[in-house]
């Protein structure tokens, strides 16, 4: 059965800029023509909580809400591609480096990249399914 626990690791912090504070208001919908290269991110009636989880799904490491900004928020952000990341990942060059000075200079929040406590899934025992097991028991 699996467990959970902390492990001191890599990670990202969502932090708000030093001496400012949220900086975005509800953007319009896009309408206008961008390049290839630019990516739009358009978050609707989400938590920073929520965009740090969907960040993590497309990034390296973990991603943690460390603002303490409350409530749900609208805003929308642009930049440019990693084009490092272009034979990387899916969606890595979506995310990554190439947002984190957009999300200070758009939206007053730092990309703190550290190590500390995380919360980790650990399998502590898996096995191979037999040939002859057609079905899972209960």
């Amino acid at each position: 059965m699996p467990s959970q626990k902390q492990c001191a690791i890599g990670r990202y912090d969502l932090r708000l800029r030093p001496g400012g504070g949220l900086l975005w208001t509800p953007a319009p919908l896009p309408n206008g023509e961008r390049s290839d290269r630019t990516v739009q991110m358009i978050v609707r009636d989400r938590s920073l909580q929520e965009l740090a989880d969907t960040l993590s799904m497309f990034i390296d490491r973990p991603v943690l809400d460390r603002t303490g900004a409350q409530g749900d928020f609208d805003f929308t952000l642009e930049y440019d591609k990693d084009p490092d990341a272009a034979n990387a990942a899916v969606g890595s060059e979506l995310a990554g480096p190439a947002m984190f000075t957009p999300f200070r200079e758009q939206l007053g929040i730092k990309v703190e990249a550290t190590k500390g406590p995380v919360d980790i899934l650990v399998v502590d025992h898996a096995e191979k399914p037999s040939a002859n097991q057609s079905h899972i028991s209960s």
